[in-house]
């Protein structure tokens, strides 16, 4: 089941062969079904593109306390962000706050894995070892970066807005195969995702191909921490164990969402 697959957070997702074939049409199991009510896993798979993301951490040559040489790599940094949210190439920006200490997060939208390297390798950060990243394909909600031409100012640091990013990996009771019990709530958690949407809680959701960790992620809007970890331990398979969840504060560039 491709559409069952694509469930980003709490299923091991499979993404389709093409991304034109998912934007332009719907994924496999959607055509052809136009005469046919569509299921919440139906509509919410359909609702999914192909992007990468790019995960920044401290590099080795990183310094808490930054030197003139870094002060001048973030002023070019942010030309070469700007240049690349108008090429199209870059759709989405956060930064997060973990364990580890603070990460970025970038949203490309480009071809392939390699012309995202490409831009990733143009920021000053990367190229002297400040920042090291790691790049992932996922295939999550259509419309990132829509604005942020209109709000992105190369000569500013990027004005930002408060969020909770949660991220999905293997639980102790993961099963690379889907039970059928756990199949058993795969619509209603799609019904939940996509009403979750409409109501504009939820901010962006996407799964990580591949067999590996992490499985998915979602950036959302909550009143406190208590509340976000609620939001997203909730649901059966979390409580089943099959998935796990971190979640922490994040913060995103403005114009990164519709």
């Amino acid at each position: 089941m491709i559409v069952t697959a694509l469930l980003f957070l709490w299923l091991s997702p499979a993404a389709p062969q093409t991304d034109a074939g998912l934007a332009a049409e719907g994924p496999p199991a959607v055509i052809g079904q136009e005469k046919a009510a569509q299921s919440s896993v139906q509509k919410l798979a359909a609702s999914l593109t192909k992007y990468y993301v790019g995960h920044f951490t401290m590099g080795p040559n990183w310094s808490a306390e930054p030197g003139p040489k870094v002060i001048e790599g973030r002023k070019k940094g942010r030309e070469v962000l700007a240049a690349h949210v108008k090429d199209g190439k870059i759709v989405g920006v956060a930064e997060a706050t973990g364990k580890s200490g603070a990460s970025m997060i970038v949203f490309f939208k480009t071809t392939t894995e390699a012309e995202a390297w490409t831009v990733i390798n143009e920021f000053p950060g990367v190229k002297s070892g400040f920042y090291k990243g790691k790049l992932f394909e996922v295939w999550g909600t259509k419309g990132l970066g829509e604005k942020m031409q209109e709000t992105l100012k190369p000569a500013e640091a990027p004005a930002t807005k408060p969020f909770y990013l949660a991220v999905t990996t293997k639980g102790k009771k993961w099963q690379s195969k889907p039970s059928n019990e756990q199949l058993k709530h795969v619509e209603a958690g799609a019904e939940n995702l996509l009403k979750s949407m409409e109501s504009g809680k939820l901010k962006f959701y996407a799964a990580f191909t591949g067999s590996g960790d992490p499985r998915g992620i979602a950036i959302f809007e909550a009143g406190s921490m208590e509340e976000a970890q609620k939001m997203a331990k909730s649901g059966p398979l979390m409580n089943s164990k099959w998935l796990s969840v971190a979640v922490t504060e994040c913060s995103v560039v403005d114009g990164t969402f519709p």
